[in-house]
């Protein structure tokens, strides 16, 4: 079951506060996931317990189903699903787009999908906090 994905820590802590931001996500196989609380394989330390969401549905069956899977997990979005995600909110590709690349350029080292999560991390909250009695 064990996938070692490559994920930084950056991107780890900005999907676990997109998390906290409501960010909706439906196990879909193909995805990756971070077992924050260990309960896969709590030896493992914390940057290798990322997994893919498989057909066989092995890590739903850790979880007990789909729904404890997206509250427990943590969802770590690929560079598109961050963008559609973005789409989802309002964001037009074009925008998304110059925001990425600006960023970069201002940022230096930043990678893409971390660029993407920053956006999406600060889509999320301004959603949050413009929702009444937020």
């Amino acid at each position: 079951m064990t996938t070692h994905l490559n994920f930084t820590d950056a991107e780890l802590e900005a999907a676990k506060r997109m998390k906290l931001f409501g960010l909706d996500w439906t196990p879909q196989p193909g995805d990756a996931v971070y077992d924050i609380e260990g309960k896969i394989d709590p030896g493992l330390p914390p940057i290798r317990r990322i997994y893919r969401v498989s057909e066989d549905d092995r890590l739903e069956k850790v979880y007990g189903n789909a729904k404890t899977m997206t509250r427990e997990a943590v969802f770590l979005p690929s560079s598109s699903q961050a963008r559609e995600a973005l789409i989802k909110l309002g964001c037009t590709h074009d925008r998304i787009t110059d925001q990425v690349h600006r960023r970069m350029q201002e940022g230096g080292l930043q990678s893409e999908r971390l660029t993407l999560y920053y956006l999406l991390e600060e889509r999320l909250e301004q959603r949050t906090d413009s929702t009444p009695n937020a």
